[in-house]
């Protein structure tokens, strides 16, 4: 049975139930390698605070990713195990995503675009 496998059938079993404090500590410690390992801070505004921090699927497909592998620490060692792909990951600060996902643009973007046009001129 395979890892993903196993996770979904934990979790079908128990959909409840809490991770013991060693897995938790391995979860984030996990995640703080990935994001350290893509650069650790936001890609578009520069945001360092790792609470603030999440991964971004450059090309779309994360809620895929997430079903295909079951939770969210699978994704980070998915990530881990094709050995931190760039350009298929990068961090993204809250905003940042959210602005992305939702508007196809973040607004710091376009505040770099005018400044680039301002200096043109």
């Amino acid at each position: 049975m395979s890892i993903t496998a196993r996770v979904k059938a934990k979790r079908a079993a128990d959909p409840n139930r809490s991770h013991s404090k060693k897995e938790l500590a391995y979860r984030r410690r996990l995640r703080v390698e990935v994001m350290e390992a893509l650069g650790g801070r936001c890609a578009c505004c520069g945001e360092t605070e790792m609470h603030f921090l999440q991964l971004d699927h450059i090309h779309g497909g994360g809620s895929q990713h997430l079903k295909r592998v079951g939770d969210w620490a699978s994704v980070y060692r998915s990530v881990k195990e094709q050995g931190f792909p760039r350009d298929q990951f990068r961090v993204l600060c809250c905003n940042c995503n959210f602005a992305i996902g939702h508007h196809r643009f973040c607004p710091h973007e376009v505040a770099r675009m005018v400044d680039a046009v301002l200096v043109a001129v």
